[in-house]
């Protein structure tokens, strides 16, 4: 499961040593005027992207023609001519180089960055997400009534630009200071993607845990938990098999068979399995759905579409 409060906390923290150029060299080239917020988007980027201080250009290896880069924030910035102009600070998830270099400075390991409002073109349809995020609302139809407000709760702070992957380069974007900070990290550790939905789906919230009761018994998941995950890896799978390599989709596609079987048991057969199968806290219906399919849908949100995983890390 993804743990990212204390890493955004983190990131906005250091955000607020970095966000605007503060040394000496970078003032006299480049200064930010003025920000502005926006909903996220993808682009195409063409020319140059400058680095988080404009200090140097960024280059990557695994940047493309058609690599798709997140928008975080817009600014109106005074060029080293003394012009004005608009800059976005876009940023990429990239699985070969995301966390890869952890010990290089930030300029260096990630791509990501400052680049001219004119260098971004194709803008990047967002009909797949918003469908997305209409079929996890219907689905919330399939869970019991006292489930599902915490699931649309989450649904509704997911934004269609970044549904698949809440990028964790953009939080240093937000040009933070003493007044904003409580603010901005509220926003920060409130935003949602379509993975922890999924999450959402496969978790029973804690309020209700405790007093959670099956026909059968309360030792296992109510069965319409497996049901739901098993919909959901069907209504994704022809992506997910697009993000892997042939070889590597054959494990995940073999447990989500296996699930789907186990799906049509009776509470009283699932409670046996898990009872004869469980090792220490995790068993493998959790584990599908808070660990693998999580991934999965993370993927769907890589910036070079043409690279294809061979493995997922849990598997």
């Amino acid at each position: 499961m993804k743990v990212k409060h204390l890493l955004f906390a983190a990131l906005a923290l250091g955000a607020f040593v970095i966000a605007k150029p503060t040394t000496a060299h970078a003032a006299v080239h480049y200064k930010i005027l003025k920000t502005y917020a926006l909903e996220p988007q993808q682009y195409h980027v063409k020319g140059n992207i400058l680095s988080q201080k404009f200090k140097t250009t960024v280059h990557n290896k695994y940047r493309q023609k058609n690599t798709w880069f997140g928008t975080w924030e817009k600014a109106l910035v005074r060029t080293p001519s003394g012009k004005k102009a608009i800059y976005y600070a876009v940023g990429t998830s990239i699985p070969q180089i995301d966390g890869a270099n952890s010990g290089l400075p930030d300029e260096k390991k990630e791509l990501e960055g400052w680049t001219w409002h004119k260098n971004l073109y194709h803008k990047r349809s967002l009909a797949q997400p918003k469908a997305d995020i209409q079929f996890l609302y219907q689905l919330t139809n399939s869970v019991p009534k006292n489930e599902r407000s915490h699931i649309i709760s989450d649904l509704s702070k997911v934004k269609p630009g970044e549904a698949y992957q809440n990028y964790q380069w953009r939080a240093p974007w937000k040009t933070v200071n003493a007044k904003n900070m409580r603010k901005l990290m509220n926003e920060i550790n409130n935003e949602k993607d379509l993975a922890d939905v999924v999450q959402d789906f496969d978790s029973t919230p804690s309020d209700i845990d405790d007093n959670l009761t099956t026909k059968e018994g309360n030792d296992a998941d109510p069965m319409f938990r497996l049901k739901v995950i098993t919909e959901i890896y069907d209504y994704f799978r022809p992506r997910f098999k697009a993000e892997l390599t042939a070889k590597g989709f054959k494990v995940p596609d073999n447990y989500a068979k296996h699930l789907k079987e186990m799906s049509t048991w009776s509470q009283e057969q699932y409670n046996a399995y898990i009872d004869k199968h469980i090792t220490g806290n995790m068993y493998f219906p959790q584990d599908f759905g808070d660990s693998y399919l999580y991934q999965l849908i993370n993927g769907l949100g890589r910036s070079n579409t043409s690279f294809r995983e061979s493995t997922l890390n849990n598997f």
